[in-house]
């Protein structure tokens, strides 16, 4: 599901694709940690930009959080929890879904 949703932006991106198979997932948190602190400024108000360049970032995470998921001994429960990022993902009704998505997928990263 996270492929489809990235060849889905990949069309009109706001960001340059990244690829983070051979990075540390602690480390890549790096890049979402600025996008989070703006859009936690306004998230109703922000930008289009803004928006889509932390959405580009959360799959581009979660792609390398479930490539990740296979060392861990409770993947199953991971997965049901990714599972449920994604559904919001798919069709955000609220700007605040974003923010919750971009917190928990830089919370997990940030502990693998």
């Amino acid at each position: 599901r996270v492929a489809v949703l990235i060849q889905n932006t990949m069309a009109n991106r706001a960001t340059m694709k990244k690829d983070y198979t051979l990075l540390d997932g602690n480390f890549i948190t790096k890049d979402i940690d600025p996008l989070i602190a703006d859009y936690e400024k306004d998230p109703a108000g922000a930008s289009d930009v803004l928006r889509r360049s932390l959405y580009e970032t959360v799959l581009g995470l979660l792609e390398k959080g479930t490539s990740l998921m296979g060392q861990l001994k409770v993947a199953k429960l991971q997965l049901v929890e990714t599972n449920k990022r994604l559904d919001l993902l798919a069709d955000p009704d609220k700007p605040e879904e974003l923010l919750e998505v971009a917190k928990w997928t830089a919370a997990l990263l940030k502990t693998m």
